[in-house]
């Protein structure tokens, strides 16, 4: 059975778990096989005995966690979308981040965030193929080849620049931070926590920024 820690008293060593069918359990501390003494609140799984108190008891896996906070999510789109990022190749995350070109709110996970990353180097080293290329055969000097390569080199810079600048927040948000802290990356020595952060794995809990970005189930 299910149910949640309503107290726990450490001088008595004994507390009360409501639960789900409604029923108050008395518990002892010898029966919380968890590391942490128990916090009001916290989901508990346990067995009961013929005298109704509570056995065994121990908290939910982080799985099951996650899977509990995605249920109570008030996104119904929320389940669809992690189900379908379950088969996304690198040109998907490339193309979500497309389309949340100037979406600053929400979270993204490390896939999203690197392969976006690579998906625009692949990108920008194939148009520098094809554009080469086409100079070429249309005698283009070098000096001329120099000046359209740096002026599709500005172009792309401007057409990527608010996606880049979305998915990094995102990225932030994913880890617990604000978006704000992409700043800091003016400050040099600031790259190396963000590089960090980019790297960590998505949290566990909902933020204020919604739910994970990942199923961990």
């Amino acid at each position: 059975m299910q149910g949640k820690i309503l107290s726990f008293s450490i001088q008595e060593n004994i507390g009360y778990i409501l639960g789900d069918d409604g029923h108050h359990y008395l518990f002892k501390g010898s029966e919380w096989k968890a590391s942490r003494v128990p916090k009001p609140g916290v989901t508990v799984t346990f067995d009961t005995d013929h005298l109704g108190k509570a056995l065994q008891i121990s908290t939910l896996s982080r799985s099951a966690i996650i899977l509990e906070q995605v249920e109570q999510s008030d996104d119904p789109a929320y389940l669809v979308q992690l189900e379908a990022e379950k088969r996304y190749n690198m040109f998907d995350w490339f193309l979500k981040c497309l389309k949340n070109y100037f979406n600053f709110s929400g979270r993204a996970r490390r896939s999203e965030y690197w392969y976006y990353r690579l998906s625009k180097m692949v990108f920008a080293f194939l148009l520098g193929l094809v554009s080469a290329a086409a100079f070429a055969i249309m005698g283009f000097s070098d000096d001329d080849l120099k000046l359209y390569r740096n002026i599709i080199a500005l172009i792309m810079a401007m057409l990527f620049l608010f996606p880049d600048l979305a998915v990094c927040v995102r990225r932030l948000h994913d880890v617990g931070r604000s978006g704000w802290w992409f700043l800091i990356a003016f400050t040099i020595i600031g790259v190396i926590p963000l590089l960090i952060w980019f790297c960590k794995e998505t949290d566990f809990e909902i933020n204020q920024w919604g739910p994970p970005s990942k199923d961990f189930v």
